[in-house]
């Protein structure tokens, strides 16, 4: 069915997501802006994919196949339900990555190299004509 591939695509979406996700953590603005793109790419295939599994469940309810529940709820009502659940579940994640990009690409700077340098030693001049005492 149509709607296994639609949840196989939305997965290597999510997965792509994640990927640029963990690549934030170095902080540079393109891996930021990267997974700004991804999340809001994931957050409109959650809904597109919302969409039509809600559709799929009315379709189901109007055209009453619930009457012969045993093979329409367990293989098709019922991963059509969790689809939707996890749909929904995605796209508040992305949004909240999004708005965790926008505010990370606002107020980080971008990495820079911190090169530290020792400062230069300076020799003091031997004491002279000092002359040494025993006690």
């Amino acid at each position: 069915m149509i709607y296994q591939r639609i949840a196989f695509a939305q997965g290597g979406l999510y997965v792509l997501t994640a990927l640029f996700g963990l690549g934030t953590i170095c902080r540079y603005t393109c891996m930021i802006a990267f997974f700004l793109i991804a999340c809001i790419l994931s957050a409109f295939g959650s809904l597109g994919a919302l969409g039509y599994y809600c559709y799929l469940i009315y379709f189901f309810v109007v055209l009453g196949s619930f009457e012969n529940c045993q093979e329409a709820c367990l293989y098709i009502v019922v991963p059509v339900c969790v689809l939707a659940v996890l749909s929904v579940m995605a796209f508040i994640s992305a949004l909240i990555g999004s708005i965790y990009c926008c505010s990370g690409m606002a107020s980080s700077p971008p990495p820079s190299t911190l090169m530290v340098t020792q400062p230069p030693t300076v020799y003091a001049q031997p004491p002279q004509n000092q002359q040494a005492y025993a006690y």
